[in-house]
């Protein structure tokens, strides 16, 4: 029950809301570890443990374009953003993490998938996209602004392509409408 949405009353948490239940079940989880950890607590650690989780694809992301290097700074300049680290300090439980956390992951499995050889794994990796897509659409209603981003920037990347080899454009369209 969310008692500060209309207040005093409140309203109930919805069902597709992922957040209340992503705290429980830190909560669980911790209180597991620890017997004396109570709620206020576990939700304290969310955001931290979050941005934690967001250094490794950051880290992946970068690594794949400029080596162990740029990854490492590039997990740093994350670490040491300071928007990012306004909004996600301890004791503060809300669903700003998320909107660094899902990105990167997405990302880093939308490049992945990008750049994979097999078939095999650029459908899994594809999948594993969906998916975080799919959940982040469940933890934030702004999450469409991520999935614009990437259509646009692969509308971007096939008008670049376009113009870049539109010398064997007559090829290509004819080999389309042969397959299709």
């Amino acid at each position: 029950w969310n008692t500060h949405m209309l207040a005093p009353v409140g309203v109930a948490i919805s069902p597709y809301d992922l957040h209340p239940y992503v705290l429980a079940y830190l909560y669980k989880f911790m209180h597991f570890l620890n017997s004396k950890i109570n709620l206020m607590e576990a939700a304290s650690y969310f955001p931290v443990l979050l941005m934690l989780l967001s250094i490794f694809p950051v880290f992946f992301i970068a690594r794949k374009f400029s080596g162990n290097v740029g990854g490492y700074f590039a997990a740093l300049m994350l670490t040491m953003n300071s928007a990012i680290i306004g909004r996600t300090l301890w004791g503060h439980a809300d669903t700003d993490a998320y909107n660094i956390f899902f990105p990167m992951f997405i990302l880093w499995a939308f490049i992945e998938a990008w750049y994979a050889i097999e078939l095999k794994k650029k459908m899994i990796l594809s999948a594993v996209t969906g998916a975080l897509l799919g959940i982040y659409s469940i933890t934030w209603g702004g999450w469409w602004y991520f999935f614009d981003f990437i259509l646009g920037a692969l509308g971007v990347y096939v008008i670049y392509q376009i113009i870049l080899n539109y010398q064997k454009l007559p090829e290509l369209i004819k080999t389309i409408k042969e397959t299709a």
